[in-house]
């Protein structure tokens, strides 16, 4: 196998180390057999050895199976803080709708507890005027108090008081006491 007469600089020991090489591989070929790789396209190629074989196919196997578990994980892992997450913002709206409620209930109380406070002063206050014989300012605070409570009964009564002195002092508004007259008399208020 070689040239033995001259010698080559830089190739002392090669045809040595060939020779090593290619013993090392009809070793390695006669240890595992002339077994042919199915898959392989080329019929001269040996197979690989089972054992690597096996260990090659298990850690491609052991990386799918992990990477699906990792995705699996993390889908899992997403939709549980989107839930979560959903589940807070219904939380908060829920508690927002409640809170608006309560305040909306506790604005008309209010608004309906000033409407009554309202309607009461005036309608004082209208009387308040009668006694003392100031008519303007009587009729003006029992309009007021109408202003505020359409259907109240006791400001009907003291402006249809004021309306009926006007009406008998200077001869106006009779029309105006007349009508409210008929009114109370429909609600079936005593006079």
């Amino acid at each position: 196998m070689g040239f033995s007469g001259a010698y080559i600089r830089g190739h002392s020991g090669t045809q040595q180390k060939h020779r090593k090489v290619f013993e090392n591989i009809k070793r390695y070929k006669k240890k595992i057999g002339p077994k042919r790789n199915s898959k392989s396209c080329m019929n001269d190629r040996f197979s690989m050895p089972e054992n690597d074989a096996r260990k090659f196919t298990d850690s491609k196997l052991s990386k799918r199976l992990k990477l699906g578990f990792i995705s699996i994980i993390l889908i899992s892992l997403i939709s549980s803080v989107y839930v979560i997450s959903t589940t807070e913002s219904i939380n908060v709206i829920e508690i927002h709708n409640v809170k608006s409620r309560q305040i909306q209930k506790d604005k008309i109380k209010f608004e309906a507890e000033q409407k009554l406070i309202d309607y009461n002063y005036f309608v004082e206050s209208g009387f308040s005027h009668l006694k003392i014989n100031n008519l303007n300012e009587a009729q003006w605070e029992f309009v007021r108090a109408l202003y505020v409570d359409e259907y109240g009964i006791n400001a009907r009564i003291g402006l249809l008081k004021v309306l009926e002195i006007r009406c008998e002092k200077d001869g106006k508004y009779c029309a105006e006491a007349e009508e409210n007259r008929v009114y109370l008399n429909e609600m079936k208020i005593d006079l």
